[in-house]
C-alpha cells in the first residue's frame, strides 16, 4: 500500500490518465453488455415502440437505459477534463437513481401479478431483483455522500451499475437458459467486478475500500438469492400480490 501511495503521489497525472482509460473502458463494456442483453427485446425492437407488457415497463427500460448513457457521458466528461460539467450532470444521476428503484419495484410487482414466469423461476427473479434494487440504492447513496472523494465515488457508481446489468447478462446469447448454464452466467456476471479488482491490485497494490464493499455485496447477493427465493417471505409475498 505504501508503494502504491508513493507512486501515485510522485506521478499523479499518470495515475489520473490510467483511471480515465480504465473507467472509460469499463463504461464501454457496460454499454455493450446492456446492448447485447436487451438488443432483441428492446433496442432492435424500437425501444419506445417495443412490444412491452405495460407503460411502467417502458418507463423502467427508458430510465435504466438513461443511466447507462449517463455513465458513459460522465466518464467521457472526466476523461476530457470537463469536471464542472461532470459535477452538474451528477445531480441528474442522483435524481435518476431513486426513479429507477421505484420503477424497478413497480415493474417487478407487475411481472408477479402477470405470472410472467413459472413459480420457481418467479421466486428466483423476485429475490434477485429485490436484492439488486436494495444494494443499488445503498451504493448510490454512499456514492452521493462520497462525491468529493473521486476514487471512492467512481468505484461505488461502477459497482452499483454492475448490479443492475445482471438482468442484461442473463439475456446474453451465450448464457441462454440460465438454469442450464449457471457457470457461464456467474462467470460473465463476476468478470466485471473482477476487472476492477485486477485494476486496483495493479495500480494500487491493494483493494480500495469501495471495491471491497462492491465485490463483497455482489458475492453476498449471489449467495443470498437462492436462500431468499426459497423463503416463506418471498413465497407469501408473491402469493399475496397475485391475489390482489
Amino acid at each position: 500500500m505504501a508503494t502504491a501511495a508513493i507512486s501515485q503521489t510522485k506521478h499523479p497525472e499518470r495515475a489520473r490518465q490510467r483511471d480515465r482509460l480504465f473507467f472509460s473502458g469499463m463504461a464501454l463494456l457496460v454499454l455493450i453488455a446492456v446492448a447485447v442483453g436487451f438488443a432483441r427485446t428492446y433496442f432492435l425492437a424500437g425501444a419506445f415502440w417495443a412490444k412491452l407488457p405495460s407503460a411502467v415497463v417502458h418507463v423502467h427500460g427508458a430510465l435504466f437505459t438513461l443511466w447507462i448513457a449517463l455513465l458513459v457521458a460522465q466518464v467521457s466528461l472526466v476523461a476530457s477534463r470537463r469536471t464542472p460539467w461532470h459535477m452538474r450532470l451528477g445531480i441528474a444521476g442522483m435524481v435518476l437513481a431513486p426513479l429507477m428503484v421505484i420503477t424497478g419495484f413497480a415493474t417487478l410487482i407487475g411481472g408477479i401479478k402477470r405470472r410472467f414466469a413459472p413459480s420457481f423461476v418467479l421466486q428466483i427473479i423476485t429475490a434477485q431483483d429485490i436484492l439488486i434494487l436494495c444494494l443499488f440504492s445503498f451504493l448510490i447513496a454512499w456514492a452521493f455522500l462520497a462525491r468529493r472523494d473521486a476514487p471512492t465515488h467512481k468505484r461505488l457508481v461502477l459497482c452499483a451499475t454492475f448490479l443492475i446489468i445482471i438482468p442484461a447478462i442473463a439475456r446474453w446469447p451465450i448464457v441462454g437458459n440460465v438454469s442450464e448454464n449457471l457457470g457461464v452466467f456467474y462467470t460473465s456476471v463476476n468478470s466485471f467486478p473482477a476487472l476492477l479488482v485486477v485494476y486496483d491490485l495493479w495500480t494500487r497494490h491493494a483493494l480500495h475500500r469501495a471495491t471491497i464493499w462492491g465485490v463483497a455485496l455482489m458475492i453476498a447477493l449471489q449467495v443470498a438469492v437462492p436462500v431468499l427465493a426459497q423463503s416463506a417471505l418471498i413465497g407469501h409475498t408473491i402469493a399475496w400480490l397475485q391475489r390482489t
